[in-house]
């Protein structure tokens, strides 16, 4: 196989369904040089079959050894493993519109950038049969590192919307994990970028939609148990019509919702509850200056003074989506030798 262009990394868990819908919105790009290398938080045989039933062999899975209870991590090992010029995020419950990597790569191309940052739609699929799914939330258009230091955690979300050049992802490194930073991991990669000066282009196109779906309320081991994919209804859709077509229905799709009372989160105004005086070092040019210049953050010392330790996010958000305990998490290092033991059997 000749060198990939684009690697996409998908790190998963235990969730079937919603991964072969994201994977296929892969198989479906209009640029086809890519791989995928589809990183296992220590999955069942069940993930490792599914990806083999796929028989594409641009798609290739990696089991880690350990858990690592976030997707961190085996991002990190998926970015140490890849080969192609540019990296491309795609969270397993997340969908590409067949021209998200040709659009991403153009425009980085084009602007002489490092870091691709698009427009993602939240849906709500609630019925999980047929096209007649919710769009709650669209992200803002052209987003950048700088408003991430003191927008909410959520707001660069979600990293399938991001493409980054290799070398650029070399200098900023791998992402830091949750039980280590208090930012998300998401974000303190983004402030580390910010950091080392890389070029942002950000796109106002809808390429990508996250599925905001909560399963119902007797399903059990949390939201990865509910054995459907919300996004499948999405596959057929953009099938029928072209990109373009289906970014006009997603954003009509929107209002409606909008219309009908909907209330969005908002990606513009901090939802963290700090003491005034804090909340107003954090955004101040200050802050952001002297963040600049040390890496000192004033997240952290806001954390700290309201009594939330490191990961805290990351422990919510695992209990609630497998029912399990967030624990102490495995060493990069140990994960990427299994992961090249394993890479290195499937050649």
């Amino acid at each position: 196989m000749a060198k990939p262009r684009v690697t996409v990394i998908v790190a998963t868990y235990n969730r079937v369904p919603a991964l072969i819908a994201a994977l296929a919105s892969v198989r479906h790009q209009t640029m086809p040089e890519w791989e995928c290398l589809v990183i296992g938080d220590c999955c069942t045989p069940e993930t490792g079959e599914a990806v083999a039933a796929l028989g594409d062999p641009r798609m290739r899975f990696i089991n880690l050894p350990e858990r690592c209870f976030e997707q961190a991590l085996p991002n990190s090992v998926g970015m140490a493993l890849a080969q192609g010029e540019y990296l491309a995020f795609l969270n397993h419950d997340d969908f590409w519109l067949p021209d998200h990597l040709e659009r991403a790569v153009a425009a980085l191309v084009q602007h002489d950038a490092d870091l691709f940052i698009g427009t993602a739609a939240f849906a709500m699929n609630p019925k999980f049969r047929d096209l007649d799914f919710t769009i709650t939330e669209i992200t803002p258009a052209f987003r950048t590192l700088r408003e991430a230091f003191v927008r909410p955690f959520y707001y660069l979300e979600p990293i399938s919307s991001w493409i980054v050049r290799r070398c650029a992802a070399d200098l900023v490194g791998p992402m830091t994990p949750a039980s280590a930073c208090y930012r998300t991991p998401v974000e303190d990669w983004a402030m580390r970028a910010w950091r080392s000066g890389i070029k942002v282009v950000a796109s106002d196109e809808i390429t990508v939609v996250k599925d905001n779906t909560m399963p119902p309320k007797d399903s059990d081991g949390g939201t990865y148990s509910f054995a459907k994919s919300a996004l499948a209804p999405l596959l057929e859709l953009s099938a029928l019509v072209s990109p373009d077509d289906l970014r006009t229905q997603l954003r009509s799709k929107h209002c409606n919702a909008v219309a009908a009372g909907h209330n969005p989160r908002d990606f513009l105004t901090p939802v963290f509850p700090p003491p005034p005086d804090m909340f107003k070092r954090l955004v101040t040019a200050e802050a952001a200056t002297q963040f600049l210049e040390t890496g000192e953050d004033a997240f952290a010392e806001l954390c700290i003074a309201c009594g939330f330790g490191k990961g805290l996010r990351a422990r919510v958000a695992v209990k609630k989506r497998v029912g399990q305990l967030f624990t102490v998490q495995p060493q990069l290092d140990t994960l990427l030798l299994a992961a090249r033991e394993q890479l290195a059997s499937l050649a």
